[in-house]
């Protein structure tokens, strides 16, 4: 949620020009100046959107952990959700930036 707060504060000069801090950062993004655009507007949107539901599904398993008390397991799982919500913005962002590619070629 900090990251995208500061993407969300930062956005403007990301999507203008890429720079050595900030910034969704992998090869494809990197490619050229019309995917870094694309790149850290997508980056934000799924930031965004599996944070809501992040915050939701944590709210949740607070009120279970409270009830049930199982605090070892439930920080691990509380872990491997991060790691697998990481990694599905890095999915999505990635394969729009893919379907921008094939459409700029057309």
């Amino acid at each position: 949620m900090i990251v995208c707060r500061i993407y969300e504060k930062h956005h403007n000069t990301l999507a203008e020009h890429r720079n050595l801090l900030l910034g969704y950062r992998t090869p494809r993004a990197l490619k050229n100046e019309q995917n870094w655009c694309v790149a850290q507007g997508e980056f934000i949107k799924y930031s965004k959107l599996f944070n809501r539901c992040f915050i939701c599904a944590g709210t949740i398993w607070l009120m279970i952990d409270l009830i049930v008390n199982l605090k070892a397991m439930s920080v691990m799982l509380q872990s491997i959700s991060l790691i697998l919500l990481i990694l599905l913005i890095i999915f999505f962002t990635e394969k729009n930036i893919k379907a921008f590619e094939k459409s700029q070629k057309i």
